[in-house]
C-alpha cells in the first residue's frame, strides 16, 4: 500500500464503527470532517463588531489569550471565542495584514557582551 504500519492502524481505529471498518463510512467521516472544519475561523468574519474588536486589539499588540479572556470576561455583548479561533483567524485570507502587522513588531533579544580576556 505505500503506507507505514502504523497509519493503517490509525485509520482503522479512527474509522472503525461496530468494531468493523466500512470504506465507504471512514470516507463520509472525511467528508464530515472536512466540512464542519472549515466553520471554526469564520466566526469572526460572519460577526461584523466581533472582527472589528479583534483587530483591534491585534493592532494593540495584544496576545490571542488575553483577547479570548478579555471577551469572557468584560465584553458580554460579543459572542464569545477561543485564542484558537483567533490564531486561525490570523492565519486566514482575512487576516493577512494583522499577520504582517504581528511579524514586524520588534522583538527584543537580551545579549550579555562578551567580555574580552585580558592577558
Amino acid at each position: 500500500m505505500g503506507r507505514s504500519p502504523y497509519a493503517i492502524w490509525y485509520e482503522y481505529t479512527r474509522n472503525k464503527t461496530k468494531r468493523k471498518y466500512d470504506p465507504k463510512k471512514a470516507d463520509h467521516k472525511a467528508y464530515v470532517k472536512r466540512k464542519y472544519s472549515k466553520f471554526q475561523g469564520k466566526k469572526i468574519v460572519d460577526n461584523p463588531k466581533l472582527q472589528d474588536f479583534v483587530e483591534e486589539k491585534l493592532y494593540d499588540d495584544q496576545s490571542p489569550e488575553n483577547i479570548a479572556k478579555r471577551i469572557k470576561k468584560r465584553e458580554k455583548s460579543l459572542p464569545l471565542i477561543s485564542k484558537d479561533s483567533i490564531y486561525r483567524y490570523i492565519k486566514s485570507v482575512y487576516g493577512r495584514r494583522i499577520e504582517y502587522h504581528r511579524s514586524k513588531r520588534k522583538k527584543r533579544r537580551w545579549s550579555r557582551r562578551r567580555r574580552s580576556k585580558k592577558n
